[in-house]
């Protein structure tokens, strides 16, 4: 693995500066196995509890033993799943803003960007837009490509674009 790539599953994309911390291992991605992380502070202890609220981007291996019938329906389905995973009780309006084909090294897959809105007390973000990127690895094998970048960071976005503008597939 390249020590400047940030990879997991078949994918990796450009590790990014500060104030981008190191990659780290998060296994909340439905329907993953290990997603490689990379997060930036937006807000930190917003809930007073210990918990911070991130910018993020991250790749991840997909089972598809769930039955993906093509890179449109396992986007679509990953989003649902993480839109549950990643905002529990939180209720999240979503409003697309574009779903294409978007190629990978030759490899097929769909591209979602969607911008999501939610109001959590104690948090100044009240929105954040989301790339996620579902791509056919292999015969039988997935990728995903999930960024979220909160309003409140929006300096960050560029720089989720640009690691999905060099997102690779590794063979």
């Amino acid at each position: 693995t390249d020590p400047d790539r940030g990879s997991g599953g078949s994918l990796s994309f450009p590790r990014l500066g500060s104030p981008w911390e190191e990659p780290t291992y998060d296994n909340r991605v439905a329907f993953g196995s290990l997603a490689m992380m990379q997060s930036a502070l937006d807000q930190n202890n917003y809930d007073g509890a210990g918990h911070s609220w991130v910018s993020s981007i991250l790749v991840s291996d997909l089972y598809v033993g769930d039955g993906f019938a093509s890179t449109q329906t396992g986007a679509e389905t990953v989003l649902k799943c993480a839109l549950g995973t990643y905002y529990s009780d939180t209720q999240v309006t979503e409003s697309r803003v574009s779903g294409k084909t978007h190629q990978v090294d030759g490899h097929d897959g769909w591209l979602i960007e969607t911008q999501l809105s939610f109001s959590i007390p104690n948090l100044k973000a009240t929105g954040e837009r989301v790339l996620l990127l579902v791509v056919q690895t292999d015969a039988e094998e997935y990728g995903l490509f999930y960024a979220s970048v909160p309003d409140t960071s929006p300096d960050r976005l560029p720089e989720a674009r640009a690691a999905l503008a060099d997102l690779r597939v590794d063979a």
